[in-house]
């Protein structure tokens, strides 16, 4: 919620982020060139891939705790920035 939102707001000053997801919501996948129209994971891995970055944040922040987002990162392959289970 309001962290995530500060901590874009303070990485995104001075450069562009691009956010698919709901928190600072400013990109579209559907507007980028990669987008699969009928296949959401694959349009995810490949508009990912295409970032140096990729910031990952589950919406709890507990022990062995993590969802689908963890893996996507992983399949990004770009460098997955992540924040959720303290102990992964």
């Amino acid at each position: 919620g309001s962290f995530l939102k500060e901590l874009l707001d303070h990485v995104a000053h001075g450069i562009g982020v691009d956010s698919y997801g709901l928190c600072f919501h400013n990109a579209k996948e559907k507007d980028h060139p990669l987008y699969v129209g009928d296949n959401a994971e694959q349009s995810k891995e490949l508009i990912s891939g295409t970032y140096k970055f990729h910031l990952v944040a589950e919406n709890v922040l507990v022990e062995d705790y993590v969802t689908e987002k963890f893996y996507e990162g992983l399949k990004a392959g770009s460098l997955m920035v992540y924040l959720g289970a303290p102990n992964i």
